[in-house]
């Protein structure tokens, strides 16, 4: 399933249609100066003027809590919620939102569903999560068990979460879709761009809802003034553009929902629901969700932590028992000992190719660039004698032998004589974040000079985004770290949350020689 490059990458602001809101409900804007009506939506049933008070337009009693609940909100957009709210000459109850953002006070009222408890539509869906969840769960099988909860609770026949990079890369960790959906999987598919976090600015809304991508959309009042509407970018009613409203409905989706998952750092992830026909939560049930949502992150965030723990302490023994065996095997001293470890390396870092040389002698294992682009590699980090990494191999203009590498990692053992590890990683389909890609974020050198003859200490970054073409797929969270060498110059390779350095033991390639010199070994 291709998506559409309008749905991929567009601008955050630039898919909402200013100036319209989805149907379902009503919308007011008063100005934050006085609570004095400025604008509202074509759904109010009966006349509004400009310069309206908050009291004129809902009544006193009504006009009363929300003020109280204004004061409670602060100055962030985030927003209060009133359930049951009965306004004067209605003889419906509403739920209402109210949220303070760029000079405005938007107010936003849905009809309430009868019988429906705000409190218990909140608590249900985190206690149904907190029941499933276990604390040795893996942060993959968390986010697995956490789209069946939420396609379950919700009614949305499939449900996606992302992970997303501080770059806001997005790549597909769990998805569920309900038997006999016509949606569709979008697992080997680029993510669909609709997840509105991915290029917005902080701070982000609170969950984006989209009921009936087909609905007529309702303008704002009075008319003739839609370039001097209020900035509804955290309303709940915001609607999409027609151009992107047809392009998800191209492609079966009549419905979508948009949860941020918020962790320590700002966005964690993004859970994100489809169903094919209309399909509108009401606001008790998206109260509930934004605490699924806090819930979720947390438990997920510990859990990548205990991964990465897991995969160090994994790394360290695989180390462990390298180190014993070419310690073993030093009695030869020929290149040819290094054959049966050179692939275990790229299995540290989950690379898709390794090459170990030693003055113009080398030893490759998978997608590695000839010799001659191995030499070329090696002199980008000899010119500093430091760590080298890159994300885009085509945009240094060296002839590599390769068209598919992109992404590498250079480690210099030593200078004399010459020792290089490089790691290699190849571009994935354009858009499609794989489980490997970049060692770095970006294109440069990391220059840290040296300290009383070692390198020093190399701390993982995360990876820049992989849409484009060309790019690898952003890095796995957590890393080995590449070995210490006795008498020469050393580093340490870490995942930067955790600040827990996983080091190779001294000596690790003291011994290993080479054949003759100018020669490329494949194990």
């Amino acid at each position: 399933m291709n998506l559409p490059i309008e749905i991929l990458h567009a601008d955050c602001d630039a898919r909402f249609w200013r100036g319209r809101v989805q149907s379902h409900g009503r919308l007011l804007a008063f100005s934050e100066e006085n609570l004095r009506l400025v604008s509202w939506s074509g759904t109010w049933p009966r006349p509004l003027a400009t310069d309206d008070e908050l009291e004129d337009v809902i009544g006193m009693q009504a006009a009363h809590a929300l003020r109280n609940l204004l004061a409670k909100t602060g100055s962030t957009p985030s927003p209060g919620i009133l359930s049951g709210v009965e306004l004067s000459g209605e003889e419906q109850s509403f739920d209402v939102f109210i949220h303070r953002y760029s000079g405005h006070v938007i107010v936003e009222l849905e009809e309430a569903t009868a019988g429906e408890s705000l409190i218990q539509s909140a608590i249900d869906p985190a206690q149904a999560l907190a029941r499933r969840l276990q604390a040795s769960m893996s942060a993959e099988r968390m986010a697995a068990t956490a789209t069946r909860i939420a396609g379950a609770l919700l009614g949305y026949d499939r449900a996606l979460l992302y992970r997303v990079s501080n770059t806001g890369e997005a790549r597909i960790m769990a998805e569920t879709l309900r038997a006999g959906s016509r949606l569709g999987s979008l697992a080997d598919s680029a993510p669909l761009a609709e997840a509105v976090f991915l290029a917005g600015n902080p701070p982000l809304p609170a969950i984006r809802m989209i009921a009936d991508t087909g609905s007529e959309t309702m303008p704002m009042m009075p008319d003739g003034m839609a370039n001097e509407q209020p900035d509804l970018a955290h309303a709940q009613l915001r609607c999409l553009l027609p151009e992107h409203a047809a392009a998800l409905a191209r492609h079966g989706i009549a419905a979508s929902l948009i949860v941020p998952l918020m962790g320590e750092n700002g966005l964690w992830g993004v859970l994100s629901c489809h169903h094919p026909s209309p399909r509108r939560l009401t606001a008790p049930e998206r109260a509930g969700l934004e605490l699924f949502g806090r819930i979720l992150a947390l438990q997920l965030t510990e859990a990548e932590r205990r991964d990465a723990r897991l995969r160090e302490e994994e790394a360290r023994q695989q180390l462990r028992q390298m180190t014993l065996e070419i310690r073993q095997e030093a009695r030869a001293a020929d290149m040819p000992s290094m054959h049966a470890h050179v692939p275990a390396l790229a299995t540290l870092l989950r690379a898709d190719g390794v090459a170990y040389g030693e003055s113009g002698r080398w030893l490759a294992h998978g997608a590695t660039p000839d010799m001659h682009g191995l030499e070329q590699i090696t002199a980008l980090s000899d010119s500093t004698g430091d760590i080298y990494e890159t994300n885009d191999l085509a945009g240094l203009g060296q002839p590599l032998g390769r068209a598919d590498l992109r992404a590498l990692l250079i480690v210099p053992l030593s200078l004399s004589p010459r020792r290089h590890l490089i790691f290699f990683r190849v571009a994935g389909p354009a858009g499609v974040t794989g489980q490997r890609g970049p060692f770095c974020r970006e294109d440069r050198a990391r220059h840290r000079g040296r300290t009383q003859g070692r390198l020093r200490g190399y701390r993982g970054i995360p990876a820049r985004p992989a849409g484009a073409p060309g790019k690898a797929a952003p890095a796995d969270p957590g890393r080995a770290e590449p070995p210490d060498q006795e008498h020469h110059h050393a580093h340490s390779f870490h995942r930067a949350p955790d600040r827990r350095p996983c080091r190779f033991r001294p000596g690790f390639f003291r011994n290993a020689g080479g054949a003759s010199s100018g020669t490329l070994t494949r194990p």
